[in-house]
Formats: structure tokens, C-alpha cells, sequence
């Protein structure tokens, strides 16, 4: 799931299926940002608290994103719209000018201007090893251990073919979009997404693309990995978010 409407939906599914229990697999991640109070803050939530679907200004500046849920202003936590307008108003009773706002993010994409630094670097597997503070990355809230998967929806799979796509993407946009997995703290979880790229190196510009699993030596119990091809374009069956272990069993051994 990607918001917490989605999670509703899938809550009222399995009560109407029958089920007892839902086994529910929890993954935040958590992006602040520092809001101006004296110009709109650019975004609107409904009443789960979620970023709806216009956003503008400061928001898309940061490139805050539909879905995301706001759980926090200034290290207080906000649980309804009436609470996060009280939190709002009081800041600036105070004659506080700016206040940090938490966010969940649910989304792997953010949006670069071409024509300002980056401000990140990657390993050779396209790990984000390095966050430069006050560049671009940081700003829009980009995290360390993160894998880069595409750029503008062309996935890659070597830093060769990441500067391939920025340079072709500066050519021509004011803007590119990088998709990343998320992982935390460097490393995946045993039980989360082990998939940080679809094709390989020299199967580049084969169609239909093939499956690649970078992190192999994840996968335990002898479990072998099959050459897998789908006849989907890329962009429809690349998943936009991280994959349980069932999930990966089922998407794509059955």
C-alpha cells in the first residue's frame, strides 16, 4: 500500500473475505523539511491527514508528493486537519516565520533541476553513499543507502549508464525524476526488497527487458534465481515501491 486510504481499503478487503487476521509489514520513511510561514505552504491534506493531490509552491518545490502524511510540526505530532491548523496558527502567534514539517514518504521519486548541482554520490551498484549538506539532494530529502533504479522511468544499472540519462535529460528538460529503492540504514531488511535493478549491463537494449536481482546472495535456502522476461513495457511492471519477500515470490516465481 501506498497511503493510509489504501490500507483502509485493503482492511475493509479482508473483512469482507472472511479473514480473522492481516499480517501487516510497517516501513517508514521519514522526510522533514522547513516551511516558510508568510507565503502558502503548497499543499492540502484531507482527513487522514494526507497530502492530497495539488501541490504548489514551497511543497512542490521540496517535491513533496500526493499520498505523503504529515506526522508532525516542530517535533509536535499532529493527529487531525484541526490539529494541524491549531499547530500552524499557534507558530505563528508566536512570531516564529518558519516551521519543520515531518512527513511519511510514501514515493521513491524525486524531481532535480538540471541546472544545479546534485549534491549526492553513488557506489558503483548506484547506492547512494554520500548526502552533500545544502545541495539538492538534501533539500528534497534524499537519503544515504538508498539505490537509484531509473531516471526519467529509463531504468540503470551502472553509473555509465546514470550519467547517459542525466546528460541526455539536461539536453533537453529543466527537470529529471530519480526513482529509488528505499532501504534504511545502509542495508535492506531480511525480509524487504532485494531488487535494485531490472536489467543488466549488456542486456540494456534487449525487449522484452530482463530480470535482474542485484542483491542475489539475499536470497536463502538454495533458491535459485531464473533469466526471467516480461512482455510488458518496462515502465508498466517495474514496481514503484519496496516488495515483501512473498510479494517478489508471488510477482514473480508463480
Amino acid at each position: 500500500v501506498s497511503s493510509r486510504t489504501e490500507f483502509s481499503e485493503c482492511m475493509s478487503d479482508a473483512v469482507k473475505n472472511g479473514k480473522d487476521k492481516v499480517k501487516v509489514d510497517l516501513r517508514v520513511t521519514e522526510v522533514a523539511f522547513e516551511f516558510r510561514l508568510d507565503i502558502p505552504l503548497g499543499f492540502v491534506l484531507n482527513e487522514f491527514l494526507e497530502v492530497t493531490e495539488s501541490v504548489a509552491d514551497q511543497a512542490l518545490k521540496y517535491g513533496v508528493k500526493s499520498g505523503w502524511t504529515i506526522m508532525s510540526i516542530d517535533n509536535t505530532a499532529v493527529d487531525s486537519v484541526v490539529s494541524f491548523e491549531a499547530e500552524i496558527s499557534r507558530i505563528q502567534r508566536e512570531g516564529n516565520a518558519k516551521c519543520r514539517c515531518l512527513f511519511n514518504a510514501f514515493t521513491t521519486r524525486f524531481t532535480y533541476s538540471t541546472t544545479e548541482y546534485m549534491g549526492l554520490e553513488f557506489s558503483d551498484t548506484l547506492r547512494v553513499v554520500n548526502i552533500e549538506p545544502e545541495m539538492q539532494s538534501e533539500r528534497i530529502g534524499v537519503k544515504e543507502g538508498w539505490v537509484l533504479l531509473s531516471v526519467n522511468n529509463n531504468l540503470v544499472s551502472s553509473l555509465e549508464e546514470l550519467n547517459i540519462q542525466i546528460q541526455r535529460a539536461s539536453g533537453i528538460e529543466d527537470t529529471y525524476v530519480l526513482t529509488f529503492d528505499l532501504f534504511d540504514n545502509n542495508k535492506a531488511d531480511d525480509d524487504m526488497t532485494v531488487i535494485s535493478a531490472f536489467k543488466s549491463k549488456e542486456d540494456a537494449h534487449s525487449y522484452p527487458p530482463k530480470v535482474v536481482f542485484r542483491t542475489s546472495e539475499w536470497w536463502e535456502n538454495g533458491l535459485s534465481i531464473p533469466e526471467m522476461t516480461n512482455s510488458k513495457q518496462t515502465a508498466s511492471w517495474c514496481p514503484k515501491r519496496c516488495l515483501s519477500r512473498s510479494e517478489i515470490l508471488n510477482k514473480y516465481f508463480h
